[in-house]
């Protein structure tokens, strides 16, 4: 199997800049990374709040390779999705991602829900907001009943990426001033009867991703779906929907199953998008 089908591509951006001077040593490198994901009771009654602590507990270990670990409620129930009935610690359990009950010294600390920092060399509390988010290395305060799937999505991965500047870059303002976010006008929810989603990589999961937390009628209740590759071992570092039972099979098929288990009606396209092909019938039509 070649190098660029098993590559972390996180790790790959350290080889592409002359980082580092060997695969073994980029490896090495991404698995001194830890980060700490505290949550505080209460997260599941905002719905922007339960997705950033799901986006967390997803997206923190493609990259922080030494180890994610989560304090917060372990018994505090899901709502959203797959997660639905199941408890936080058994979240967390699914992506990897370890409990325990008292932070690890000197490990980076992103926090959802109320909270003021204790200290350290890495904090920062995320806030959702019905219109955007705050990340602040000084508080942090729970999220509203009406504050959005889509704010929570946004806030988890600009605190990971804070957190991974301050990691990898050092970088000297990473978690050290605050970051404001708000969504641009024209982004309201409206519900979304049938689509077609060409491309099953990072952004097309990642839109799948969040269109089944925010669940409802904001979920399509049909969906052509159409992608010609499979789910690789590199895929896992970058694809929200990608676990490593996938690995080998086509990338519609192991959405697929996952979104027709939420209900959704899938018909699944293995082909190469052809722009001469001509009318397409629509994803509901089909089914």
């Amino acid at each position: 199997m070649e190098l660029l089908e098993t590559l972390n591509r996180t790790i790959k951006l350290a080889m592409d800049e002359g980082r580092v001077g060997s695969y073994e040593e980029a490896q090495s490198l991404f698995r001194s990374f830890r980060l700490s994901i505290h949550v505080r009771p209460g997260f599941s009654a905002s719905p922007a709040d339960e997705a950033a602590v799901l986006t967390l507990l997803n997206a923190a270990p493609k990259t922080f390779l030494g180890g994610v670990e989560l304090l917060g409620p372990l018994h505090e129930r899901c709502t959203m999705a797959w997660f639905s009935g199941k408890s936080l610690g058994q979240a967390a359990e699914h992506f990897g991602v370890t409990t325990a009950s008292v932070s690890s010294d000197d490990v980076p600390i992103i926090f959802v829900g109320d909270g003021l920092a204790k200290g350290g060399a890495f904090w920062l509390g995320v806030s959702t907001r019905s219109d955007g988010f705050v990340l602040s290395p000084d508080s942090a305060a729970a999220g509203s009943q009406e504050n959005a799937v889509e704010v929570g999505v946004a806030a988890a991965g600009a605190a990971l990426n804070e957190a991974f500047q301050y990691a990898y870059r050092k970088a000297p303002l990473a978690g050290q001033r605050e970051v404001h976010w708000k969504r641009p006008g024209g982004t309201n929810q409206t519900e979304a009867g049938s689509l077609w989603l060409i491309g099953l990589g990072h952004l097309g999961q990642a839109f799948l991703w969040t269109a089944a937390l925010a669940g409802g009628n904001r979920l399509p209740r049909f969906m052509r779906l159409t992608d010609y590759d499979q789910v690789s071992w590199s895929s896992l570092s970058t694809c929200l929907l990608a676990e490593a039972r996938h690995v080998g099979r086509k990338k519609v098929d192991a959405v697929a199953d996952q979104m027709e288990s939420l209900g959704v009606h899938i018909q699944r396209d293995y082909n190469r998008l052809d722009l001469d092909a001509g009318t397409v019938q629509s994803a509901q039509d089909q089914v």
